[in-house]
């Protein structure tokens, strides 16, 4: 039988201060039949969608988002770039 693979996708963004917004993403894919392709893609950008509003309700409550040590080290690596750029006028 023939199989797809559907990717969905949903991001956000917030205003979290003057000229700074956090960006919030999720995104899913699954393999299935061409004949359930309609109900599977919905029900991945359901879930996707929802992943995107916990995460920014978690971030609201200034709760601290899981990140895994890779994360946080390019999340550091980034905000230092960030700020180098932002010094530079870049």
């Amino acid at each position: 039988m023939e199989k797809i693979t559907i990717s969905r996708s949903f991001s956000q963004k917030i205003k979290i201060g003057d000229f700074l917004t956090a960006d919030f993403f999720a995104s899913a894919q699954a393999e299935t039949s061409p004949t359930e392709k309609d109900k599977v893609s919905q029900e991945l950008f359901d879930f996707v969608k929802k992943e995107v509003e916990e995460s920014i309700d978690e971030y609201k409550k200034g709760k601290k988002i899981a990140w895994s040590p890779e994360e946080q080290e390019n999340w550091n690596k980034n905000s230092q770039l960030r700020d180098i750029n932002a010094t530079l006028g870049i």
